[in-house]
């Protein structure tokens, strides 16, 4: 495994913790808990605050490790990148944005849906309140880096 393989996966497992603490913070029993606006920007603070810290704090350990290992030593590899870590980046990149762009429109849909068949819309399609719209968002947010993150340790199998 790659050096840049190996800080995919530290950052895949930082970003799945913080979606942890979004779904234990914001559902309960299966349903968004109707935070007031003061507490959903709290909340959005811890959980950007969690994901920072995790990352960075993740990355120097990794580090550390890997210096402990001797793993830098000059038959190592580079930590720059060649022509393929730069075209796998753009391949994963390029998956997360199309999930942001998938995620956004069937988001867009739901809501047209609710508007024009309020009666058959599962309620779960729906955004309406600010809690359901801050637990969307940053859910996608958190997905779309699961996506690039996996799509670069896949691309890297290949």
């Amino acid at each position: 495994m790659t050096n840049t393989e190996k800080q995919s996966l530290v950052t895949l497992i930082g970003t799945g913790i913080v979606f942890y603490l979004l779904l234990a913070r914001m559902l309960s029993g299966g349903q968004i808990v109707d935070y007031e606006m003061k507490e959903l920007f709290f909340i959005y603070g811890q959980l950007v605050t969690s994901a920072v810290v995790l990352i960075v704090v993740g990355t120097v350990v990794f580090r550390i490790v890997q210096t402990i290992l001797e793993q830098r030593s000059a038959e190592s590899e580079e930590l720059e990148l060649d022509e393929r870590d730069i075209a796998i980046s753009a391949r994963a990149n390029r998956n997360e944005v199309i999930f942001y762009g998938l995620a956004i429109n069937i988001l867009i849909i739901c809501q047209f849906l609710a508007a024009y068949f309020p009666d058959n819309t599962p309620a779960i399609l729906t955004v309406s309140t600010s809690a359901d719209l801050v637990f969307m968002l940053f859910s996608m947010l958190v997905v779309a880096t699961m996506v690039k993150e996996v799509s670069r340790l896949i691309y890297y199998r290949l």
